[in-house]
């Protein structure tokens, strides 16, 4: 019991060293959940929360395959696999579409894995400097996310996504409308495909 709490300490220590605020829900619809406080550094983090029906195994593997992340992800404009150190360890190169007039963004990320009992989780942490910049995009350099699945039974899984990013250039309102659409319509793409 003792490993189990310092490894899950140590999946959310970043989200905990920012003494963030208290979680205030900023959306309840179609069966998912946004929840939306503010970290030290004037950034916002959300939780979304849903119910899925399906095996915590097959969503596992759906959200894993990083590679069609952008078939259902919100704004993801491309996502690709594009090295791996291990089966449960390797980084992705995503592309983002912001909408004009704003550029475009993109960002690296190390995906890990970690399965607890019934508790399955997906880390993703930048590393802007993995690849050389692309001049099409500017660099997304502070990223943290992650999903954890709980199993309920064969045919349900409780999915929660925790994520905050520092995307410098953006103006904060259009930042506020994108802390509640990108958990909201990721999690309800994903409800969809398990439907």
């Amino acid at each position: 019991m003792t490993k189990i709490f310092f490894s899950l300490l140590l999946v959310f220590y970043p989200f905990w060293i920012q003494n963030p605020s208290e979680w205030e829900l900023k959306k309840d619809q179609d069966h998912v959940q946004v929840s939306v406080r503010n970290l030290d550094n004037d950034t916002k983090e959300f939780l979304g929360k849903t119910l899925v029906n399906g095996h915590i195994d097959s969503i596992f593997s759906f959200i894993m395959d990083f590679d069609h992340a952008n078939q259902w992800m919100y704004k993801i404009e491309s996502s690709t696999i594009i090295s791996t150190l291990k089966q449960d360890k390797f980084y992705v190169y995503f592309t983002v579409n912001i909408n004009w007039p704003l550029a475009d963004r993109d960002l690296i990320m190390e995906v890990s894995s970690e399965n607890k009992n019934n508790i399955r989780m997906i880390s993703l942490y930048s590393r802007p400097e993995f690849i050389s910049d692309n001049e099409n995009y500017i660099r997304i350099r502070e990223s943290q996310s992650v999903w954890t699945l709980e199993y309920i039974d064969n045919n349900r899984t409780k999915v929660s996504l925790q994520s905050h990013s520092d995307i410098a250039g953006i103006p904060n309102w259009i930042t506020d409308l994108f802390i509640t659409q990108t958990p909201f319509y990721s999690l309800k793409n994903l409800r969809k495909k398990f439907d």
